[in-house]
């Protein structure tokens, strides 16, 4: 018995001992305290590497606002809206904690892991959270009230719903700072394999973004090669992806993309060298060799690296770029088309750059470096084509992260699949006009004229022109990054318009689009109002939203798309309306945003040009270089107003985008050049920004458009008839499936009577499609307008709104379509447009209720439900309301009394604190301010305290009283001391040599007022010398 209970105490001991550690491990599996404690200390770090660079960043940008060099220009008009940058900085946060979790994770388990897969959900969870990602990858709260299905939110979001109206919709997450959607040709694309000392270098670019593999060693899956080589698998060449050759001959590939390269990889057809990957390749280590035939294709590696570094710039150089002098004007359309397509552009796509222009650990200065240190991404300058200062690099900045993954809008399901980086979209994807209202509650609070009952947007307080209304001016706080005004010395940056989109001051022809629908607004919200005289302030600023929406998307659709596409191309890819579609998303494309609407480049005229009343050559307004008119609101203010410009993109034609004639210099040479001799690249910046964003290359996209792939230069030269054009692409890209995507399109031969070519018809064409079926508000949807108000939308065009809003009397009847004055053009008075008769609203006799007051900081906007009459009410920016948001007209009268606003304490916020903890929050009415100490100054994101280098105020003011008293006592001193010398016998100051060589003392004498002390000198002086002629010198004291 005893022996058999030591046994059991044995066997019990060996147990624990064997399945303590299971336990404790097991433990830490499910409850995940060391596992949270450890991301926390992860997410602290990443937090101060992100914040410390963003730090540096506005600290330069303090120490340079009178500098007004290209790429800070550029990063002013990247900068995302405040609600944008603060979704950026998470993404930021929450990319870095990953990658550094990675770091943890190989070091620990020594073997090759996404960090995703060593984590579970709920840390997953816990990391976007913390890092602030988490309320933006969350669907939207939508309204659920009558005003859901009249009005669109302001940020966009839910207006994409079920099929019967239900929200959120199967596409919920569009609005404001959210990802782009990613079309996808296949399940790979290229990569860049570059060697680095002895390590093997893989900059992969995914489908879905980049993702850097240099940290890690990629887990190595084995796929077999027997197809690679002998004739009978599918030979498709892939940009520089080498699979290096294990022994035994079995291919390896990075775990992720192992299964999706199975199908599509090809083989050289001898070995290229093993790779190890600790020490790099072995063999032939640049993969280079000669051109081989593979299944009737070019076949061969090559140097990767030196064409990442230059292929973008030289480019450019050879391909791109031609003189100011050298551009073919277009004979079919205005310089108004292009105009539209850019503001139209900035409608429906914003790509905010990185939040910091300082690298995320060590803060190397992105417009200093030339290195590779996200964010940082510079524009290598081969050495030819390097300017005297010796510069090796254009700095570019990568585009910002975007919290969540997949289309869907799945929290973690993708995000456990490695999620790589995806770009934000600052807009709200939809052609909603917010390039005139905004796409924030922040940004709208600014443009809305608050005091107006008949919901008016706010104006220039003091300019005018002729009468009408100019953009106000952004307000102080905002970053001055625009030309001064002219004769205003000492001055190097003046403030930019303030409008719905932060690129409205880029270029003139951009303003005066602005400025146009500016005025189209507020002539129609008086109207409505005049109509209904009963309708809110609120309702009426809805309404006519509503109507310049919808006018935004007529002139789009109906007007523009047709004559870049062609009829063609748009009744294949675009055709008629047929009603909302819950299944279509309507996500702006990373490729239609990044390379395919960025076409119109192309299309941009070098001179701005404004013209007289007869729309002959101004001759108190000569042509403008493009150069000279960048981020420069005076040219309009202090040039003649609107209307000279609104001639000049009427009258005058468009570029045409010629093989040879791609751009002009203004925009390869001296984009946003104002007054110092750097410059930057937009074409250079285009391509580079398709390789940040990890676009697929041109023959992927032509096959994911059923358009055939083009593999040698024949094949080529069907798609682009300029053989010499052809022939400089192939030379620097050396296959069609390595060229870039935007330049493959911009390339193409246009269609018939179309502006692009097949391929960017096809994006430009699905894209519009996707926007105009998934989009709830689409002005053609039932449920928007009326019938009768339909008919007379459809009436309307751009060159009524000219006429409404401008001093022109004869217009153009197709404001796109360019023509000779005058015969090419009609007088106002027989140009069409919609009757706002459609708009009365009849007040119902029988009514009980009437309307009541307004409430302060709020107003209300009327609808109808089950029949009944319904107020709806809401808070300005800043307030929260109290009470029924609803209410419904009964028998009785309003079943609830109206609710009130309160202002909001954003202040008291712990968890999302509006201000930097360097800043002291106080609460303002319907809002707050950041304060900083002196002698900080906020920086450029207006929460965040930054040194300004300078002594405090305090300090200049002590350094001063302490200079007074110093003054004012050594006065009094030598005061006293002189008039008791003076009293003595002896005289002991000053000691002065004579000519003798004898000393002698004296003490200054009083000055008449107003004497100069110089003068004052030479008087003493002179008298001194007169007394002393009959003076015994010999009388001065011995002792000295």
């Amino acid at each position: 018995m005893r022996a058999l209970a030591v046994l059991s105490v044995t066997l019990v001991m060996a147990c624990t001992e064997a399945f303590f550690p299971f336990i404790s491990r097991g433990k830490e599996l499910l409850w995940g305290k060391p596992e949270e404690s450890r991301v926390a200390s992860i997410l602290e770090e990443s937090k101060r590497l992100v914040d410390t660079a963003m730090y540096a960043t506005m600290q330069r940008n303090l120490k340079k606002r009178g500098i007004l060099s290209p790429a800070q220009l550029l990063s002013f008009s990247k900068l995302p809206e405040p609600t944008s940058g603060v979704i950026a900085r998470a993404a930021e946060i929450m990319q870095t904690s990953i990658q550094a979790m990675k770091r943890n994770v190989n070091l620990k388990t020594q073997q090759s892991q996404h960090p995703t897969d060593a984590l579970s959900e709920d840390l997953l969870s816990i990391i976007a959270n913390m890092s602030g990602c988490l309320p933006y990858m969350l669907p939207p709260k939508c309204p659920n009230t009558c005003l859901a299905n009249k009005y669109r939110l302001i940020t966009g979001a839910c207006s994409n719903r079920g099929a019967e109206g239900e929200q959120p919709g199967l596409w919920h997450l569009w609005g404001l700072g959210k990802q782009y959607a990613r079309w996808s040709p296949r399940s790979f694309v290229p990569i860049v394999w570059r060697q680095d000392g002895y390590r093997l270098d893989v900059q992969m670019f995914t489908d879905a973004g980049s993702t850097d593999l240099r940290s890690a060693e990629p887990r190595l899956e084995e796929a077999a090669c027997a197809e690679c080589g002998d004739g009978s698998g599918p030979h498709r060449r892939l940009l520089s992806i080498p699979p290096a050759l294990k022994p035994g001959g079995v291919c390896a590939f990075p775990w992720k993309w192992a299964q999706r390269w199975r199908r599509h990889v090809s083989c050289p057809q001898s070995s290229v060298g093993d790779i190890d990957v600790d020490k790099g390749c072995t063999g032939d280590d640049a993969w280079e060799y000669g051109d081989t035939e593979v299944a009737g294709g070019m076949h061969g590696w090559r140097d990767q690296a030196r064409m990442e570094e230059e292929m973008v710039r030289e480019v450019t150089r050879h391909v791109i770029q031609v003189s100011n002098e050298v551009v073919t004007d277009d004979d079919r359309y205005s310089d108004l088309l292009m105009a539209w397509g850019q503001y139209i552009d900035h409608d429906i796509a914003f790509t905010p750059q990185s939040t910091s222009k300082a690298a995320f650990g060590g803060g190397a200065d992105c417009q200093m470096t030339c290195e590779n240190q996200n964010p940082c991404f510079p524009i290598q300058l081969p050495e030819e084509a390097r300017p005297a200062a010796g510069t090796a690099c254009l700095p570019f900045y990568r585009s910002s992260a975007a919290c969540g993954t997949g289309d869907q809008g799945a929290l973690f399901g993708n995000l456990s699949m490695a999620n790589p980086r995806q770009q934000m979209n600052g807009l709200t994807s939809f052609l909603d006009a917010s390039t005139v209202y905004g796409s924030s509650p922040a940004l709208e609070r600014q443009l809305r004229n608050w005091t107006s009952a008949e919901g008016l947007l706010r104006v220039h307080a003091r300019l005018r022109d002729s009468g009408r209304a100019y953009l106000p001016f952004a307000p102080p706080r905002a970053p001055a990054a625009c030309a001064p005004e002219p004769g205003i010395p000492g001055e190097t940056r003046g403030p930019c318009f303030l409008a719905g989109d932060g690129r409205a001051s880029e270029v003139p022809s951009l303003t005066a689009l602005h400025t146009l629908w500016l005025r189209e607004h507020n002539r129609l919200a008086a109207a409505l109002k005049a109509l209904n005289a009963h309708w809110s302030a609120d309702a009426v600023y809805q309404e006519a939203r509503k109507v310049v929406g919808a006018l935004h998307q007529i002139i789009t659709l109906r007007d523009y798309i047709p004559r870049i596409l062609g009829p063609e191309a748009f009744q294949q890819y675009v055709g008629p309306y047929e009603g909302y579609d819950s299944t279509a998303n309507p996500t702006v494309s990373n490729v239609f945003s990044t390379a395919a609407f960025r076409f119109g480049h192309a299309t941009i005229h070098p001179l701005v040009r404004r013209l007289d009343a007869s729309f002959q050559e101004h001759p108190d307004l000569p042509g403008l270089w493009l150069h000279e008119a960048f981020f420069s609101p005076w040219t309009l203010l202090r040039g003649g107003g609107l209307d000279p410009l609104i001639r000049g993109l009427l009258a005058r034609p468009a570029k045409l985008q010629v093989h040879d004639q791609l751009m002009n210099e203004e925009l390869t040479e001296r984009l946003f050049v104002l007054s110092n001799s750097s410059t930057l690249d937009l074409a250079s910046i285009n391509l580079q920004r398709g390789r940040d964003h990890g676009l697929p290359g041109y023959n992927e996209w032509r096959e994911f458009c059923g358009l055939p792939r083009l593999e040698t230069p024949a094949d080529l030269s069907t798609a682009i008839a300029s053989r010499s054009v052809a022939a400089k692409i192939l030379d620097l890209y050396k296959h069609p499936d390595n060229i870039d995507v935007w330049l493959g399109g911009l390339a193409e031969n246009f269609l018939p009577r179309a502006r692009t070519g097949p391929l960017f018809a096809c994006l430009i064409g699905k894209q519009m499609k996707a926007l105009r079926d998934g989009d709830w508000f689409w002005w053609e949807n039932s449920h928007i307008f009326t019938d009768a108000q339909r008919r007379e939308l459809g009436k309307h065009s751009l060159s009524r709104v000219i006429c409404d809003n401008t001093g022109l009397t004869r217009v153009p009847v197709d404001a796109f379509q360019v023509g000779k004055f005058p015969e090419d053009f009609e007088s106002c008075d027989s140009i069409p447009g919609m009757n706002l008769e459609a708009w009365r609203e009849t007040f119902p006799q029988d009514d009980k209720c009437g309307f009541p007051e307004s409430v302060e900081n709020g107003d209300f906007v009327h609808c109808e439900e089950s029949g009944r009459r319904v107020l709806v009410y809401s808070c300005r920016h800043g307030y929260e309301l109290q009470g029924q948001e609803q209410l419904t007209c009964t028998q009785e009268g309003w079943d609830f009394q109206p609710p009130l606003c309160k202002d909001v304490n954003e202040c008291a916020d712990g968890a999302h604190p509006p201000c930097h903890a360097s800043a002291r929050c106080r609460n303002t009415k319907g809002g707050f301010q950041c304060l900083c100490a002196d002698p900080y100054e906020l920086g450029d994101d207006g929460r965040t305290c930054i040194d300004s280098g300078r002594l405090p105020r305090a300090t200049w003011v002590s350094i001063s009283l302490a200079a007074l008293l110093i003054g004012g006592l050594a006065g009094l001193t030598s005061t006293v001391i002189c008039r008791w010398t003076r009293a003595g016998t002896k005289a002991t100051l000053p000691i002065l040599e004579t000519g003798g060589g004898t000393l002698q003392l004296r003490c200054g004498k009083h000055r008449a007022v107003g004497t100069s002390p110089h003068w004052a000198t030479a008087q003493d002086s002179e008298q001194e010398s007169a007394g002393m002629e009959g003076r015994d010198t010999h009388r001065l004291p011995r002792a000295l």
